[in-house]
C-alpha cells in the first residue's frame, strides 16, 4: 500500500478520535500507528506484510502503554473542576442535621449526604452553603 494512503488514513481517524469517540483515545493511537507505517514506508515500497506487521506493533504498544495513562490524566483534570463549582451554591436540608453530625440535604435536584460543618444544628428546609465536597458528602454550613 502506499505511503501516503497510511497517513491519509492516520489524520482521518485522528480526526474522528476528536469528533465521535468521546475521549475514549482508540482511535487517536490506531491513527498515530497509521501514520507511523506511512512514515516507515516513505523512503521505499516495503512488502506489504511488513506494513501491516509494524502497524500492529506500534498500535498495540501504544494501546496497551500509553491510552489507559492519558485516558485517566484527562479526566481526572474534568472531575475536579465539575466539583469545584459545587463550592459556594446553596443546598436544603431535607431533615435535622446536627451540628457536626451528619443527614440528608437537597442539592441540584438530587439527595446528597451532607456533614454539618456549624455547631449550630440546622433544621429541616433551612438554606445552607456547600463549603467542602468530600466524595460523595456535602459539607455544609448554615446561612
Amino acid at each position: 500500500m502506499p505511503w501516503w494512503i497510511w497517513i491519509v488514513g492516520g489524520l482521518i481517524l485522528a480526526g474522528l478520535e476528536a469528533v465521535l469517540s468521546g475521549g475514549e483515545l482508540y482511535l487517536l493511537f490506531i491513527g498515530a500507528a497509521a501514520l507511523v507505517v506511512g512514515l516507515v514506508d516513505l523512503g521505499g515500497g516495503h512488502a506489504m506484510t511488513t506494513q501491516l506487521f509494524v502497524f500492529c506493533a506500534v498500535a498495540g504498544g501504544l494501546l496497551i502503554f500509553f491510552r489507559r495513562k492519558l485516558s485517566n490524566r484527562l479526566k481526572a483534570g474534568t472531575v475536579d473542576r465539575e466539583v469545584d463549582t459545587f463550592i459556594g451554591e446553596r443546598a436544603k436540608a431535607v431533615g435535622e442535621l446536627a451540628g457536626g453530625g451528619e443527614g440528608k440535604v437537597e442539592f441540584r435536584g438530587s439527595s446528597w449526604n451532607a456533614r454539618n460543618l456549624d455547631e449550630r444544628t440546622i433544621i429541616a428546609g433551612q438554606m445552607c452553603r456547600v463549603e467542602k465536597v468530600e466524595g460523595l458528602t456535602l459539607w455544609v454550613r448554615s446561612e
